[in-house]
């Protein structure tokens, strides 16, 4: 019977060496050559830069107090969510490249990191103006979900064209999100409520996806010539749309529960509460 054994380095690094064997009954050596494998410890250091990022901006002069480490709970929240998700995706569908699903769970994961960003840093994004706020929060969100999917992303190889295709998706995502928060201002009247904030987003997001995906679908048209399958892109546009607000659904739940990013959130898009109705004064006899 043909066996083999290797043994680990303790530290999980090191030179590691596997044999086999074979029992020919005293006809000659038992055991072949051995060879030796270089083993590296993983390199954590990327995966651990965007929570640094986070804990850097934490230590902004607005963000020194006991509220603003709540940013932490959506984005646990949400990348417990994935993982479970992405586990149950594994199960179902085992033939699926492992790295690919990695890598595509990995652009959601990325978007979770920039809204944690644009939340602490939106005392510094806000403007008199939506259209001024949304051009400060794009690059913001922006550059922060790029950073953070580009850190611990794989570049090497075919593995890389994937990663710059869903680095170029995640872009458009945040463009997307940036207009929704533009746009839910203006649906919401400038009154805040949570639940009328979370649907004037959701309809955003419908809006903004399909002015962006409306192109296609006339090119899908022109090409075909009014025929052809639109079914593939109706089902972008209502993926695309729900989960943008699974995403910032989280976030927008702390905004609800925590006074410090709510007056954030109100600030971001232009919303203001609504005033109380005051009884007007009697007159004195």
């Amino acid at each position: 019977m043909c066996t083999y054994s290797w043994r680990v380095p303790p530290t999980g690094a090191g030179d590691v060496r596997i044999a086999t064997s074979w029992n020919l009954g005293g006809l000659g050596a038992t055991q072949g050559p051995p060879l030796t494998y270089h083993c590296a410890a993983p390199n954590l250091m990327p995966d651990l830069l965007p929570w640094l990022a986070l804990l850097a901006l934490l230590a902004l002069k607005p963000n020194r107090c006991g509220p603003a480490w709540w940013i932490w709970l959506p984005l646990a929240c949400l990348l417990a969510g994935l993982h479970c998700l992405q586990l149950g995706f594994h199960q179902r569908a085992p033939g699926f490249p492992n790295e690919a699903l990695i890598a595509t769970f990995s652009v959601p994961c990325a978007l979770g990191f920039g809204l944690a960003a644009t939340w602490l840093l939106a005392p510094y994004l806000a403007r008199s103006r939506r259209f001024r706020t949304s051009l400060c929060l794009l690059p913001t969100l922006a550059l922060f979900s790029a950073f953070s999917y580009a850190a611990p992303a794989n570049w090497e190889g075919e593995a890389g064209e994937t990663a710059m295709k869903l680095l170029a998706l995640l872009v458009l995502v945040t463009l997307v999100l940036a207009a929704a928060m533009l746009c839910c201002g203006w649906i919401c009247r400038g009154r805040y409520g949570p639940l009328r904030l979370c649907l004037a987003l959701f309809v955003s997001l419908l809006v903004v996806c399909f002015a962006v995906l409306s192109p296609l679908a006339v090119g899908e048209m022109l090409t075909t010539r009014g025929g052809g399958e639109l079914s593939g892109l109706f089902v972008c546009w209502l993926f695309g749309a729900a989960g943008s607000f699974v995403v910032l659904l989280p976030f927008v739940v702390l905004s609800a529960a925590n006074s410090l990013f709510r007056e954030r959130i109100k600030a971001l898009c232009h919303l203001e509460c609504k005033p109380a109705q005051t009884m007007a004064p009697t007159p004195s006899a």
